[in-house]
């Protein structure tokens, strides 16, 4: 979770520069592409990290976290679309972003140091 923090803010502060405006549109469109690539990989681990903690059925369970995950994507995309980039614009959208990805790993962080 931090890690995709981590790179939000990362996206945020070099993909939205002036410089990055200067650059040919297929290095800019590369770049996109490139980010959104990793991104995936890394909530595709997330999702496989999940469904392999969880005890029990392993059919339910990947059922059950599949589910709550294109839930989570649908309530995501509609909130950054209708709220988010209208109301705060992209640059402070990633940014907030990057922000409650860096919370929630903190407390899933404490969390998990709380159950020990």
């Amino acid at each position: 979770q931090i890690l995709i923090g981590v790179f939000a803010a990362l996206s945020a502060l070099s993909l939205f520069t002036p410089e990055m405006a200067k650059l040919p549109a297929a290095i800019v469109y590369s770049l996109f592409l490139a980010a959104t690539v990793l991104i995936g990989g890394l909530t595709g681990f997330q999702f496989s990290l999940v469904s392999l903690n969880q005890t029990g059925n392993y059919a339910v369970n990947s059922g059950k976290t599949y589910s709550y995950d294109l839930a989570g994507s649908a309530m995501g995309a509609i909130a950054v679309s209708i709220f988010l980039v209208p109301w705060l614009g992209i640059f402070e959208s990633v940014v907030t972003i990057s922000f409650l990805n860096f919370a929630f790993g903190i407390w899933l962080i404490l969390r998990k140091a709380g159950s020990d």
